[in-house]
């Protein structure tokens, strides 16, 4: 925890993080991940960090980002959950949110009714 909070001190401003800084922010991030509370709700674990983060922010205390959650295309959906996540630096709580989803596969074609078709 104490090597991500130096690199998150070390940043030249808030707002969003992106480019080089990501591979380093996701590696620290890893390695600390289950010292926050809650941070293994909807079965979420570190190595689930790793080159999925998106749309990162950094705003004292706060870092939030959005990861995708492919669980539901294993069971046969085509969407893949989108979830926003909170991490409190000063409090070490990690809360969660779904945000939606992302369409990854076509949908297949709508069954048919049961209705009489004459």
């Amino acid at each position: 925890m104490k090597e991500l909070l130096e690199y998150l001190a070390s940043l030249q401003k808030t707002g969003p993080i992106a480019g080089a800084n990501m591979a380093q922010l996701e590696s620290l991030l890893a390695d600390c991940w289950d010292e926050f509370e809650g941070s293994r709700e909807e079965g979420m674990a570190s190595y689930k960090l790793l080159n999925r983060m998106k749309e990162v922010e950094w705003n004292p205390p706060l870092l939030t980002f959005i990861i995708e959650r492919h669980g539901a295309l294993v069971m046969g959906s085509t969407r893949a959950e989108k979830y926003e996540w909170a991490l409190n630096m000063e409090t070490k709580t990690a809360d969660y949110a779904q945000v939606g989803h992302r369409q990854v596969h076509k949908m297949g074609p709508a069954p048919m009714c049961c209705a009489n078709h004459n």
